[in-house]
């Protein structure tokens, strides 16, 4: 009779540790699995630019990745020919991070980089390579 009572809390409990966790993972999951998507880049030939874009909230967040004295740029553009460049500028220095909330529109395909500058008024170089993320 004791093995029996045993089995049946055994089931009991095992029975609602499923179904906690089935409601766990429901309520924990995203509306659209597209909703938090994030895109990574950095500017070529070092981690002195390490830009961020996460797609939830349009997000691009810039950090100096490098003791260089150099100034950390996050760009981005709509990935249309020819499309406007912008430039966010971290001048903070090493392991900063600024989050720079774009306010894009949903559905939109852009293209994010990192890249290296000297001085809020100075010229972005040492760009890496364009990587396509989408809003």
């Amino acid at each position: 009779m004791f093995a029996s009572i045993g089995h049946r809390r055994a089931a009991t409990l095992a029975g609602s540790f499923l179904a906690l966790a089935a409601t766990s993972v429901l309520v924990a999951s995203p509306a659209s699995a597209g909703d938090y998507d994030v895109f990574d880049a950095k500017s070529c030939c070092s981690n002195g630019s390490l830009v961020t874009f996460t797609a939830y909230g349009e997000h691009l967040y810039v950090m100096d990745g490098s003791r260089d004295d150099h100034g950390a740029v996050g760009q981005w553009r709509y990935t249309v020919s020819g499309a406007t460049i912008h430039s966010y500028y971290n001048d903070r220095g090493y392991s900063y991070q600024d989050d720079n909330d774009l306010d894009l529109g949903e559905n939109l395909s852009i293209q994010v980089r990192g890249c290296l500058q000297d001085g809020s008024g100075g010229t972005p170089w040492n760009c890496g390579s364009w990587v396509n993320a989408h809003t």
